[in-house]
């Protein structure tokens, strides 16, 4: 395979830890005849390198390139089973997610509940829409990305996101009217909601003369340093999407 043929590199900001620890769950054997085909496409010097690299990741002790991580990811889903695809794919919509921060300020004593309310609901509804896309890079140059049961996966996942997200809304709900049911002079509000890599500050603000909220795209680490710089976890759906994933994988097996 031709360099040219890879995915496009930026496509895998992010994936690093996902695509270097499939590899690391191979098999000895499998591990071994995918170094023999990367071998073949990429020559015998990449592929010592990575008989090399496979010894130190595991202990952290070597980085790794975007071109490594592309070259492994275009191989891997050759070499893994249904269940290795699977959780790749669901790393790679993890990243998709694009965590962000942001800081909702309120001026001291204010009371208006509907308008915290709606910037707040907006604000969620903005940063997680009701289907994740995978990104048109990924999508369209790979293709067993189109299996069926992967695409069932991404489904699951949407589906329990929206049901997360209209839960942490009822919450904030119920947290602006407590925190916001009375005026307090000289005490400061301060809390914080979270979900799927998206943290939202509420707090009052002396300075502040209305609600302003205030939005940041977080920046991922770039490839080339420590691969444990990889996707984000979905705080809120950890339990729920295991046992999801887990009833999916049956019944492909079964169907």
């Amino acid at each position: 395979m031709n360099e040219e043929q890879l995915v496009p590199l930026d496509a895998l900001s992010g994936l690093d830890s996902a695509v270097v620890q499939a590899f690391l769950q191979l098999t000895p054997a499998v591990r071994n005849a995918l170094i023999q085909g990367y071998s073949q496409r990429h020559g015998e010097a990449a592929a010592t390198w990575l008989t090399r690299a496979a010894q130190l990741w595991p202990r952290q002790r070597l980085g790794v390139s975007r071109v490594t991580i592309a070259r492994l990811f275009a191989l891997l889903p050759e070499y893994m089973d249904q269940p290795g695809r699977l959780q790749l794919a669901e790393s790679i919509w993890h990243v998709a997610l694009a965590p962000s921060l942001a800081t909702l300020r309120v001026p001291a004593g204010f009371r208006n509940h509907s308008i915290l309310r709606r910037l707040v609901h907006e604000h969620f509804m903005a940063v997680l829409p009701s289907a994740v896309e995978l990104p048109d890079a990924l999508r369209t140059s790979t293709s067993w990305l189109s299996d069926p049961a992967l695409q069932a996966q991404h489904q699951v996942l949407n589906l329990l996101l929206i049901a997360e997200r209209d839960q942490l809304l009822a919450l904030v709900d119920e947290q602006i009217e407590v925190l916001f049911a009375r005026r307090l002079d000289g005490m400061e509000i301060r809390s914080q909601f979270s979900i799927a890599g998206h943290a939202l500050l509420l707090r009052t603000d002396v300075n502040a003369d209305s609600p302003r909220l205030e939005r940041r795209t977080v920046e991922r680490q770039p490839s080339g340093r420590g691969f444990n710089d990889g996707a984000p976890k979905v705080a809120l759906l950890g339990a729920a999407i295991g046992g999801a994933i887990a009833l999916l994988a049956l019944l492909i097996m079964t169907g």
